[in-house]
């Protein structure tokens, strides 16, 4: 999080790492309850408070609650910038904020223990209506997926992003009794993979079949590979697909674990978008001309697009992996079939996608562990299903 923020702190100021409070307001110093604005000017982080008080302070400073218990607001930040449900929204928080001294802004970090910032990332992540089991497998795999994650972005100051380029946290105001409950009943457990924390990477649906890791991403984990969202003595069509079979799987809304939860969004589970084909061009960013086709390369096991190749009248452009979906004008997933849409000149003006499920597919559904949780499995079946060959382990070392 970056720029100008203002926030509700009953407050300690103290140095950040590497940084010096000055100006007045040193270590262990306390600002007055209320509204604080911060900007930054000329390289100094500036806190301007409810009764006019002004501290310029040289380089990075921590801010803390003087009580323990209570939390912090910032306010109008921008969420999940880049994507379609991108917005704006007041953030509560816990723990401390650190605000670090950038060439062109303020980062602000908000500093806190893991079992705390996994209050906020479950009801963030899933439903808190959702079924108990399902709410304890996801935060059993997003503890291990922040705690495997730890250091990522060092060099810029912090662990983690707050959006669901790493996982989703939306602060205090998310929390939940259910999910508070979830993380509580699995403190401390983590999903490992021969003895080490697993890559436990989620979807908010699969649609019916998960993608490999190397479909996705051309590598992973061997526990990350494609698996059916329906049990054992359920049955199911045989995958790989016919292309007619595809079609008809794409199309039609089948009986499995992501479409049977009482929460189950059938607008993500299967979806149909048309994109213009001049949005197309604009996205790939290359001069491929007048777009006349859109040609899927080999799918996965569970019908994931791994290439599409694009063909203009000026070139061809082949896109990999999951950069098909922001390349094709934002899809929901790689699991689509498109069919082109001619004006009346029979040149092609659009394309029509029919897909299924939403996010990279790779790893636990959200929507499948609630349907599984609804018909009685526990979250260690969950997540044995949808990381297969891992083992849940009590505690964590680091």
């Amino acid at each position: 999080m970056t720029g100008v923020q203002t926030c509700a702190l009953p407050i300690c100021l103290e140095p950040a790492a590497g940084g010096a409070a000055g100006g007045g307001a040193g270590a262990g110093g306390e600002l007055s309850a209320g509204v604080w604005e911060v900007r930054l000017e000329e390289g100094h982080v500036v806190l301007e408070g409810p009764e006019g008080e002004l501290l310029r302070l040289q380089g990075s400073v921590r801010l803390t609650p003087v009580d323990p218990a209570a939390t912090m607001i910032l306010y109008d930040l921008e969420v999940d910038r880049g994507y379609f449900w991108a917005t704006r929204e007041d953030l509560q928080v816990r723990g401390s904020l650190e605000l670090l001294v950038r060439e062109r802004g303020i980062t602000v970090v908000n500093v806190l223990d893991i079992e705390s910032y996994l209050l906020a990332v479950v009801p963030s992540e899933m439903y808190p209506s959702m079924p108990l089991e399902a709410l304890k497998a996801q935060a059993i795999a997003a503890r291990t997926y922040v705690l495997r994650a730890l250091g990522r972005y060092a060099s810029r100051g912090f662990d983690v992003l707050g959006s669901v380029a790493s996982t989703a946290y939306r602060g205090v105001a998310r929390e939940q009794a259910s999910t508070t409950r979830a993380v509580l009943e699995t403190r401390g457990q983590v999903l490992t993979y021969q003895g080490r924390l697993a890559n436990a990477v989620y979807t908010s649906s699969a649609g019916g079949y998960t993608a490999s890791a190397a479909e996705a991403w051309g590598g992973g984990e061997p526990f990350l590979k494609a698996v059916p969202e329906w049990g054992p003595q359920e049955g199911g069509p045989e995958f790989p697909l016919a292309p007619a079979a595809l079609e008809r799987w794409l199309k039609g809304i089948p009986d499995v674990y992501s479409s049977r939860p009482r929460e189950a969004v059938l607008s993500t589970f299967r979806w149909v978008r048309l994109v213009e084909a001049d949005e197309i061009a604009r996205r790939l960013g290359r001069p491929v001309g007048e777009i006349h086709a859109i040609v899927p390369g080999p799918r996965g096991l569970g019908g994931y697009v791994r290439s599409v190749t694009v063909v203009g009248s000026q070139g061809r452009h082949e896109v990999r992996g999951d950069a098909i979906r922001s390349a094709l004008g934002g899809l929901k997933s790689n699991a689509f079939k498109v069919e082109p849409v001619r004006g009346p000149d029979g040149r092609t003006r659009a394309f029509l996608f029919f897909g299924a499920g939403f996010g990279h597919g790779v790893g636990m559904s959200q929507f499948g562990a609630a349907g599984m949780a609804e018909e009685g499995w526990r979250a260690e079946e969950i997540l044995a299903h949808y990381y297969p060959g891992t083992e849940i382990r009590p505690g964590y070392n680091r």
